[in-house]
């Protein structure tokens, strides 16, 4: 059976987030999200608030440290995680939290005082997937790699020939390149140099004890 862990949370922070470093300089932090679920029993509205604790690391928790302050509204998209520790008495503990893989701002711009700063823009707050183990991993477009079997230099791609406008299969003189001939170089023509016997060809003539015998006298 497969097994899904998603979490998506909208509400507001109970506290002043704090930034806090690991022994190997990782930023994280961890706040507290209040979530308000709003129902009806026959006449009578109702809301309940469930407090969640919410871990983010990395650049995620520098951004939200530096913007958001208590009372400031948050979307958070994460999963599950599940602490165990040994209290004092001797009695293990253990605690459900939500690491955050995503969040994202809610709402406007904030002045100083009004539960948070000035908001970023997306691609400055970084609110990309972040954890303990990878961090950050930004989006990018592959670089152009040309394909097997050849390719231009440097990737520029090939030109290709189109035929004109209005139908007809002429090619442009450009894709011919003709032999230039002595008249149009203006210099005199090369005499090819003779053939050989061993060269010439059968049909002009043949030797036969040292007589030359026409073509036309050969029976075939």
């Amino acid at each position: 059976m497969s097994n899904y862990n998603k979490v998506l949370l909208m509400g507001r922070l109970t506290r002043d987030p704090e930034l806090r470093y690991t022994p190997q300089s990782i930023p994280v932090t961890e706040i507290g999200v209040a979530v308000n679920r709003e129902y009806v029993v026959g006449t009578e509205r109702r809301k309940d608030t469930t407090f969640v604790d919410v871990t983010l690391w990395r650049r995620q928790a520098e951004v939200v440290c530096q913007y958001l302050k208590k009372g400031a509204p948050i979307f958070i998209e994460g999963y599950l995680s599940l602490d165990t520790w040994e209290a004092q008495d001797g009695q293990k503990r253990q605690r459900l939290r939500v690491i955050a893989e995503h969040f994202q701002f809610i709402g406007g711009p904030r002045q100083e005082g009004e539960g948070g700063r000035g908001y970023p823009a997306a691609d400055e707050a970084g609110t990309g997937p972040a954890s303990p183990e990878g961090g950050y991993t930004a989006t990018s477009r592959p670089p152009y790699s040309p394909s097997r079997g050849g390719g231009s230099p440097g990737g520029a791609p090939r030109a290709v020939y189109r035929p004109p406008v209005g139908g007809g299969s002429r090619l442009p003189q450009e894709a011919f390149s003709p032999i230039p001939s002595s008249e149009a170089t203006g210099e005199p023509p090369v005499a090819s140099p003779p053939l050989a016997s061993s060269e010439r060809p059968s049909s002009l003539q043949r030797s036969v004890e040292g007589d030359v015998v026409p073509d036309s006298d050969i029976p075939f």
